[in-house]
């Protein structure tokens, strides 16, 4: 089973509370807690497993890629299979709060305020070369809420749900409303063949993996939704996030 340990640069975060938090920044002392994480579970940087689902990810939550690479080899020296970063889709680049990474403008590689694409691919080589796995946080549920920051293609309002805010007592209501911001129709052939195109440009540059955020809030075929057959690369590691239940009572069933 993978495990992820979440590292944190900056204010307290109030979501994804099955993940540890950790508030201090980056030092000498910490890795000391992490290598002995690791140790415990019988892992080293000289045994590194093959595969992302047979080890651990570090989830570097909120880490400029740059940090992220200047600090591998203590990352490896853990025992620690993957890194995880925040969005990579293009946002704003200045000071940003935690969440405004996750209300991209496009869904293509940066620049954010994590870096530019160079960056994402130089950390991955780096990765790679010390045998750690990359995967980078998707958003493809949702865009940012106002109109007028998003790229030009997604200003078109037919790539939009109307129904309202979502609503976990109704499954359709879970993936046809929105969450405090514009509901992507994850339907839409046009929706998701941006979205492969994205998971490819990822892949180009070396990520080795995908971490869907809202994964819930999107549909599956039995809903009449072909996002996930049609988007995801099989060749890469994929898993969601699924907050409480899937919604509607429909646990187990979809």
């Amino acid at each position: 089973m993978t495990n992820v340990l979440c590292l944190y640069m900056g204010k307290q975060r109030t979501r994804h509370t099955n993940l540890l938090i950790m508030k201090k920044t980056f030092t000498s002392v910490l890795f000391v807690f992490l290598f002995s994480f690791c140790w415990q579970l019988g892992i080293s940087a000289q045994h590194l497993p093959a595969t992302i689902q047979e080890g651990n990810i570090l989830h570097c939550f909120d880490w400029k890629y740059s940090d992220i690479q200047a600090s591998l080899e203590q990352i490896a020296t853990a025992g620690f299979t993957a890194v995880q970063t925040s969005p990579a889709q293009t946002n704003y680049t200045g000071q940003q709060k935690w969440y405004d990474l996750y209300r991209p403008r496009d869904a293509k590689i940066g620049p954010n305020c994590l870096g530019t694409k160079a960056d994402l691919q130089a950390l991955c080589t780096a990765a790679h070369a010390k045998g750690i796995k990359v995967i980078v946080d998707i958003i493809a549920n949702h865009t940012d809420g106002s109109t007028s920051v998003l790229a030009d293609f997604w200003k078109d309002m037919s790539l939009y749900h109307q129904n309202g805010g979502a609503n976990d007592g109704s499954r359709f209501q879970v993936t046809h409303g929105n969450i405090g911001m514009l509901d992507l129709k994850t339907e839409d052939s046009r929706v998701q063949a941006k979205f492969k195109e994205y998971v490819q440009e990822l892949k180009s540059v070396g990520v080795d993996g995908c971490r869907w955020d809202a994964a819930k809030h999107i549909g599956v075929p039995s809903e009449g939704d072909n996002f996930w057959p049609s988007v995801i690369d099989k060749s890469m590691f994929n898993y969601g996030e699924i907050l409480n239940t899937v919604g509607g009572g429909a646990d187990g069933t979809i």
